[in-house]
């Protein structure tokens, strides 16, 4: 028989003894590699980065509360995404088709999209840049916050300070 009347395996080993050694070994185990993995892990530094954002479609009254030196938040999770350093403005133009079916486009009264560049630090990864704990790639929507307004925009451009995220 395997365990005895007395709870030893083989007549020889407590079983509650080797319960408890095998618990400590996985244990020690457990600790030991996860020590190594911690030692082994590489820490990145931000770099400094511009992003263009693009807002589409805003009202004329928006170009006054988008200025320059404002801080930017991510709005859902509430990090600073940067420092507006340059805004730009042109008038909203939409593709319309006129009575003789010829297309153009027409810029639309009072409506503007407005682009603006912001001063951020993040860990590039070759497609985009993390800033904090989101990523951001060229062409991604994200909804944005400052003092005096919430918006969506989307990213068009993400260079490094000392040149472009994909030379």
């Amino acid at each position: 028989m395997i365990i005895d009347k007395k709870g030893k395996l083989f007549g020889k080993i407590n079983i509650i003894d080797l319960a408890v050694v095998l618990v400590i070994i996985f244990f020690a185990f457990n600790a030991f590699s996860t020590s190594n993995a911690i030692e082994n892990q590489e820490i990145i530094e931000a770099e400094r980065a511009y992003m263009t954002l693009e807002f589409e479609e805003v009202h004329s009254n928006f170009l006054n509360v988008v200025n320059v030196g404002d801080l930017v938040r991510d709005s859902v999770r509430g990090f600073v995404l940067g420092e507006i350093v340059e805004v730009e403005s042109e008038s909203y133009k939409e593709m319309l088709t006129s009575s003789d079916g010829k297309v153009e486009y027409k810029e639309i009264p009072g409506k503007y999209n407005i682009q603006v560049i912001l001063e951020t630090k993040g860990v590039f990864d070759g497609n985009g840049v993390l800033v904090e704990s989101k990523r951001y790639y060229i062409g991604s929507e994200t909804r944005i916050k400052t003092e005096d307004y919430v918006t969506d925009a989307f990213v068009l451009n993400i260079t490094k300070a000392e040149g472009e995220l994909n030379d």
